[in-house]
């Protein structure tokens, strides 16, 4: 959502001169502004060429696989083409910043997380092996790469004020962070009839997110074991969906019920979110900001999330949406599905906020000024 984002926002501003080069194709390419986007492909991790790369610092197979044959066709397209900006997404494509400086190219770096705390957190989460070995070496070579380019970019975009705080920090005060923040498109989230969901027939407890991400996860699993039972017992027809990709069946294994249903990848999260009683977000690890919270919040549907689920974002505890430790979520849930809970106060500060802070149009002026663009 956010490489959606990123090229409709560059379209606005600098409309039919705008290129993307698609890394699974291998060729410029538009994104097409749509629900889906194409992703990366995925390898097994080898091994024995993991435990060199880690021993060397350099190469890893997860980045290698994002450009393999690409480097000398990107090149030799900007040579011909002499854009005058380019922005980079990290980690995918940092390896690129010095070349194109060195072309007289303003390059700008695109995050939508502090990449190298989030991959730190993994390897804590994974367990010992091959896995495990594969987050090791994105960790050296993230940490290497943003040593080596982060200060080369004109600017680096982040997700939020305090990710940009950090990038400048993990930079020793030589990168210049500004925070990019995620944002929507309203006009595919309309509120002409208001809240999504205005009485107490939605029973589903929906928790969006990328099943394959660990943190998202161990997310689910928290609040199935520690949430979920007390709900059940106030309300015996409540269910908790997962709705999200799910490539290696960590959300699957998790449907130890009826009750608890999983998606799988959906082309669209929106009639999910219109049909949920409460969106939960329990996340304990990870960085960035999240878009399933903008979209709930857009649609007028409650949210509970912890701290770190809602940070980065604007929020007010109780006034756009409930911020809660794991311990306290199964009352929450219990009052949003039983009409205890203020849900049009909610819903209309929830949609408030987005409308005012994030939207494509608010980040099209602050992509402007970052560009050194002047407004038409």
């Amino acid at each position: 959502m956010r490489l959606r984002q990123l090229q409709a926002v560059l379209e606005q501003i600098a409309p039919g001169r705008v290129v993307t080069w698609d890394l699974t194709r291998g060729c410029p390419a538009s994104i097409p502004i749509s629900p889906s986007v194409p992703s990366l492909p995925i390898t097994d991790a080898r091994v024995i060429r993991n435990l060199s790369i880690l021993a060397q610092h350099v190469w890893p197979s997860w980045a290698a696989r994002s450009v393999p044959g690409q480097r000398d066709r990107v090149l030799d397209w900007i040579d011909s083409e002499r854009p005058t900006h380019a922005v980079v997404v990290h980690p995918h494509s940092t390896e690129f910043v010095a070349a194109l400086q060195a072309c007289g190219i303003s390059v700008f770096i695109d995050m939508s997380d502090v990449e190298r705390d989030k991959t730190r957190q993994l390897v804590r989460l994974t367990p010992m092996g091959p896995a495990k070995l594969e987050q090791l070496v994105r960790l050296c070579v993230i940490r290497r790469w943003e040593r080596l380019y982060f200060h080369l970019a004109a600017e680096v975009w982040a997700a939020s004020d305090a990710d940009a705080a950090r990038q400048r920090f993990l930079g020793g005060g030589r990168v210049r962070a500004r925070a990019v923040p995620n944002a929507l498109d309203l006009s595919h989230y309309p509120w002409e009839t208001g809240p999504a969901v205005c009485d107490d027939s939605a029973r589903d407890i929906v928790f969006p997110a990328n099943f394959d991400y660990q943190p998202n996860v161990v997310g689910a699993k928290v609040f199935r074991d520690r949430a979920f039972p007390a709900v059940r017992s106030r309300i015996p027809d409540a269910r908790f969906v997962l709705v999200g990709r799910d490539r290696n069946g960590s959300a699957r294994a998790l449907a130890d019920s009826p009750q608890i249903v999983v998606t799988g990848e959906v082309p669209d999260t929106r009639p999910y979110l219109r049909r949920a009683g409460i969106v939960v977000v329990p996340l304990f690890h990870g960085s960035g900001t999240r878009f399933k919270i903008l979209e709930a919040l857009a649609l007028g549907v409650p949210v509970v999330t912890t701290e770190l689920g809602c940070a980065g974002l604007n929020v007010h505890d109780g006034q756009h949406l409930m911020i809660r430790d794991i311990t306290q979520f199964a009352d929450v849930v219990t009052d949003a599905l039983t009409g205890q809970l203020d849900r049009e106060a909610l819903s209309y500060a929830g949609r408030q906020l987005v409308e005012a802070e994030y939207t494509w149009t608010a980040v099209s002026e602050l992509v402007r000024d970052s560009l050194g663009l002047a407004t038409p």
